[in-house]
């Protein structure tokens, strides 16, 4: 994740929205004295916090490990695409 200062963000900070936005990648910025502060986009933000809520659950989180199992030890279906 990028690292950089209130100061150069305040600079520019429409560059800095704009790279969050399209590179789909956090952005720290270190603030003197204060904590620091976390810039991401709202698609970044939404798809965190979906994760969150589906790993939050027990019976889903066993559902996708079982998954994963099956996917690791070769236990998988190809289906062709209707087109």
């Amino acid at each position: 994740m990028k690292v950089i200062t209130y100061r150069n963000f305040c600079k520019n900070p429409k560059h800095y929205l704009d790279q969050v936005t399209e590179n789909l990648e956090p952005l720290t910025i270190a603030r003197k004295n204060h904590r620091n502060a976390v810039l991401m986009s709202a698609e970044t933000y939404h798809n965190m916090r979906e994760n969150q809520y589906v790993l939050e659950n027990s019976a889903n989180r066993g559902w996708l490990q079982e998954s994963l199992n099956q996917a690791h030890q070769g236990q998988t279906i190809q289906h062709n695409l209707i087109q």
